[in-house]
């Protein structure tokens, strides 16, 4: 049996736990708790992130490239290389062991479609799109590469008080590329809502919540598709804080995200529920206004509940290298 065979065998029999890994957006980035469903930070706010906490807490604002224009498009690519000592994302079992080096490249581009002015809020409509290439490195997995598509529709409404809505729908894919399936894919309506601080001139605080249902169709170990195994709402709180000196930026970051899941027997995720908590430092220098360079690691632990099956507690850790060239016209 030649080696491709083997490979081939080993992502099937192991295909549930990627999917469920895949699912979880927290592996690299705790901060970002998301499958590109939204713009980047910088482009709602109207701000790079080398600006000062004042710059930022501005109330309701066009972002600031919207001003003079009715449609504006931005677009980037972000490169990150880093070590995760469990990207399966499970425990008590032989692929919890792995432990890899990993390399995440994402193209987006985007664009807002003006703005409609209320008395007190401003609201711009938001499209976008983005391809991320995930490859495994070092351990002998990278028949486990795969590339994920994102496409999202979204509202944000920044108020005069500060606070910023959002109300949006997304639709996510992951391609693995040894076997040339999809083996994830979803919708995702949300709601979010987000305020950000001014501690001082230079500490940013940021509180961000969103609730959302996950419409998914995955891919199993007898090679057919279950429309609903992994369909759940979810409850995302998270709050940060950025500290800015110049072009450096340091931002540490709590997040914890509850799921629900709501697929019934026979689903082994029947009445099953997530816990995850992450803990994430990133620490950003901004070369020039277009392009930045970080780095950064988290560490994340899942406990699930009421759930006949094993192995979806997991704690991990990852740290890397990003770098980030971001643009708008």
């Amino acid at each position: 049996m030649n080696i491709k065979r083997l490979q081939t065998l080993a992502l099937l029999a192991i295909s549930p736990t990627i999917s469920f890994a895949q699912a979880d957006r927290d592996k690299v980035d705790p901060t970002t708790l998301d499958r590109g469903n939204q713009p980047p930070s910088s482009v709602t706010s109207g701000s790079r992130s080398s600006a000062n906490a004042k710059a930022s807490d501005a109330g309701a604002q066009r972002p600031i490239f919207l001003k003079t224009q009715e449609i504006s498009t931005f677009g980037g690519f972000d490169s990150k290389i880093y070590y995760d000592d469990n990207p399966f994302r499970t425990s008590g079992t032989v692929i919890s062991q792995y432990k890899d080096a990993i390399w995440s490249n994402t193209a987006y581009l985007g664009a807002g479609l003006g703005q409609v002015e209320l008395t007190d809020a401003v609201i711009t409509p938001y499209v976008g799109a983005s391809l991320t290439d995930t490859e495994y490195m070092a351990s002998g997995l990278d028949f486990l590469d795969y590339r994920s598509t994102n496409a999202y529709i979204m509202a944000n409404i920044q108020h005069s008080n500060g606070w910023a809505y959002r109300v949006g729908v997304s639709y996510s894919s992951d391609y693995n590329d040894a076997l040339k399936q999809e083996t994830y894919s979803e919708f995702y309506p949300n709601l979010g809502v987000m305020k950000v601080y001014s501690h001082t001139d230079n500490i940013l605080g940021i509180f961000n919540v969103s609730v959302g249902y996950h419409e998914s169709t995955s891919f199993n170990s007898l090679d057919v598709t279950r429309e609903d195994d992994l369909d759940n709402f979810d409850i995302i709180a998270s709050y940060g804080l950025k500290f800015s000196y110049s072009n450096l930026s340091i931002s540490p970051t709590y997040a914890a995200v509850f799921k629900s899941y709501t697929e019934g027997a026979p689903s082994s995720n029947n009445d099953r529920e997530d816990l995850i908590h992450s803990l994430n430092v990133r620490v950003e220098y901004a070369i020039t206004n277009y392009a930045d360079v970080s780095l950064f690691g988290g560490y994340s632990k899942r406990d699930t509940k009421n759930n006949f099956a094993s192995g979806y507690d997991f704690v991990s850790g990852t740290i890397g290298l990003a770098l980030g060239v971001n643009f708008n016209f």
